[in-house]
Parts: C-alpha cells; sequence; structure tokens
C-alpha cells in the first residue's frame, strides 16, 4: 500500500562538503540535477527519495541541501541524518571523486563570499 500525501514526511538536511580541489560554480558540488539544467530530479535509495540541491560554494566547501521525501513509518526505524551520511558516502560520492569529506553542516555562520570579511554571529 504506498503512503497518502498526508503519511510523507518531507525533510532537509544541509550537508557540507570539502573537495581536493575548489568548486568553479553550483553545479560542480554534488547534486541530482537533470543534466545541463538546474533542476534537481529527485532519486530513490532504500526507503527514501532524495534530492541534492547545491546552495552555496566558497572555495573547496559546498553546501548543499539534501530534500528527503519518506513514510513517517519508514521513518520510525531509523536515525535519518546517520542513514542520509552513510548512503552519501557510500553510494553518491563516488560519483564526485574530487570530494574528500562530507559532514552536516550544524554552524548557525553561513559561507562568506568574500574572504576578507568576518563571519557574522
Amino acid at each position: 500500500m504506498k503512503p497518502n500525501e498526508g503519511d510523507l514526511v518531507h525533510e532537509n538536511i544541509q550537508l557540507e562538503f570539502e573537495a581536493a580541489k575548489s568548486f568553479r560554480s553550483l553545479p560542480d558540488a554534488p547534486n541530482t540535477y537533470i543534466h545541463g539544467t538546474k533542476i534537481c530530479a529527485w532519486r530513490k535509495h532504500g526507503p527514501i527519495s532524495y534530492a541534492l540541491d547545491p546552495q552555496k560554494i566558497n572555495g573547496t566547501i559546498a553546501l548543499v541541501d539534501l530534500q528527503i521525501t519518506a513514510s513517517e513509518e519508514d521513518l520510525d526505524d531509523i536515525d535519518l541524518e546517520e542513514y542520509c551520511l552513510e548512503f552519501i558516502s557510500t553510494d553518491v560520492l563516488p560519483k564526485w571523486q574530487s570530494v574528500r569529506r562530507v559532514g552536516l553542516h550544524k554552524s548557525p555562520v553561513e559561507l562568506q563570499t568574500d574572504e576578507s570579511s568576518e563571519p557574522e554571529l
């Protein structure tokens, strides 16, 4: 039985990717864009559907929104953040060989585009 829209949970987790070389533009960061566009395609992995949507880049760091949709029932049995980091590391990162590290972005300080400015707290 497929879940009704009311049974679905929508989550957004911001991930921070660090690459060996600088990202030149948003499409250089891990994403699920439809080729040649900046439109995200949804992908399926186990009990969740997801999309990767790059938000900001600064040198070798990219902030990417991981948008997730899953049924409440499926999410009851998993630690969502841990599950997402695991599948990103094993299934997504092999396609982005320049990425050295991925983690949850928990800092309230946004990336600065001007390296000379101090971060605002």
